[in-house]
């Protein structure tokens, strides 16, 4: 019998070339490597908040707010030598630390981020303990010229957000925005037009922690 006849003994014969296979499984490897940075890098990118996790190996406090000794205000004084960061805690890693029983409380804030009053900024973070967590509204003081990169001493409050409050001895995600809603009446618009620019803050009194905080405008 003509073994080359059968046509299942010719597909059975038929072994795939090792080389087309080696080079094939090179391709797919590359195309879901590159895939997974590509995801990798838009959530990244999304954040608005750098070093957002605290793990600059430098400056883990890096882009964030944490001395406020410019304001004269003998309760902030201190606030900077207050904050720890602790390497791991409840199976979190670089999470910021705020003390207990501190009666004026301590602050922690982002960076100063340009807004726009008609985009949503979405803040996320993993917070423990008692916190309260809002959105800062701030606009230039009065003789001060605009220009790319404004610090806090020369900008005035003039909005502060609806706040979240937590109260949780374990781990929890929590999501909170500005504007809370749809914006809807010209006096609710009128008011965020006024805002130039925004920060997510952080006050503790009873203790606490927080990481992994992003800021994404939507």
């Amino acid at each position: 019998m003509n073994h080359t006849s059968n046509p299942f003994r010719s597909l059975w014969s038929q072994r795939p070339n090792p080389r087309i296979t080696v080079r094939m499984n090179k391709t797919w490897m590359f195309a879901l490597q590159l895939g997974f940075c590509f995801a990798f890098g838009s959530a990244q990118a999304g954040n608005l908040l750098e070093n957002g996790g605290f793990e600059d190996p430098e400056n883990p406090f890096a882009h964030w707010h944490v001395d406020y000794s410019w304001n004269k205000n003998h309760a902030d004084e201190k606030n900077h030598e207050r904050l720890v960061l602790v390497p791991s805690l409840a199976g979190k890693k670089n999470v910021v630390q705020f003390p207990k029983n501190i009666g004026d409380g301590t602050r922690l804030e982002s960076i100063i981020i340009p807004f726009d009053p008609d985009a949503t900024y979405e803040a996320n973070l993993d917070v423990k303990g008692k916190i309260r967590i809002y959105f800062m509204g701030y606009k230039w003081k009065p003789g001060i010229r605009p220009h790319e990169e404004p610090t806090l001493p020369e900008l005035r409050k003039i909005y502060k957000s609806n706040q979240a409050v937590t109260n949780n001895k374990n781990w929890e995600r929590v999501t909170l925005k500005i504007p809370t809603k749809k914006v809807t009446s010209d006096l609710q618009k009128k008011h965020l037009s006024q805002i130039r620019f925004i920060t997510l803050f952080m006050w503790c009194e009873h203790g606490g922690s927080v990481d992994n905080i992003s800021v994404i405008k939507r």
